[in-house]
């Protein structure tokens, strides 16, 4: 099974433990400077994917799912996720993009990415 999680703050705990189930876990998150755009961790890849700043909190969101297509698209991961899950709302339409170019069963979103836009 291979997964994709996303999140703004990407949660390194939740992602290790989905992993040591034996699932191929990818986890996109936001890019800064000075970081590396790929890399490997215990049991799975962490993606750090280059957006668009600038605007409210929502156009940032949306920048950042344009981010994850082209991360997927240019780094040779592809679309072929059976599960794409959003951890939080910044990351629900980089979710959505995903899951619509993927072959993903499940598309989910976490509880706590119920919060109210800030």
């Amino acid at each position: 099974m291979r997964i994709a999680l996303l999140g703004w703050d990407l949660d390194r705990e939740a992602v290790d433990a989905v992993s040591r189930l034996g699932a191929d876990v990818v986890a996109f998150t936001r890019w800064f400077p000075d970081e590396p755009e790929r890399e490997a961790h215990a049991g799975w890849m962490e993606m750090r994917c280059p957006h668009q700043l600038g605007g409210g909190p929502i156009e940032e969101a949306l920048a950042f799912g344009v981010g994850v297509v082209r991360t997927a698209s240019t780094s040779g991961l592809g679309f072929g996720f059976d599960v794409v899950h959003a951890m939080d709302w910044r990351s629900r339409p980089a979710a959505g993009e995903l899951a619509s170019r993927s072959e993903a069963v499940l598309s989910a979103v976490d509880q706590a990415a119920d919060e109210e836009v800030e």
